[in-house]
């Protein structure tokens, strides 16, 4: 069995979708709106009837691999983790 911290976003949803599990833990969340296209929101409903997860769950678990994809197909990711490093900071107020 693979070590649950040295899975990438992407194998822990994988995962997800092939066994219903305990959820993760709750980070720190914000209330967000968002528009998606019904062909999307039909794809995050077939995660979530997968998993037995909320749509919310779901919802956070694919962005973060959709991210974690991209990210990790940037040259180089330095601008980007400097930007998002001062958005914590500014989100947390730490």
């Amino acid at each position: 069995m693979h070590d649950e911290d040295q899975l990438s976003p992407i194998e822990r949803m994988a995962i997800s979708a092939r066994q219903s599990g305990a959820p993760d833990e709750t980070p720190s969340l914000r209330a967000i709106s968002l528009r998606v296209p019904l062909r999307l929101l039909a794809s995050i409903d077939a995660f979530v009837q997968l998993t037995g997860q909320s749509r919310n769950t779901a919802m956070i678990n694919l962005l973060e691999a959709g991210v974690y994809a991209v990210r990790h197909e940037l040259d180089n990711s330095d601008d980007f983790d400097a930007i998002e490093e001062a958005l914590i900071t500014h989100l947390t107020g730490e």
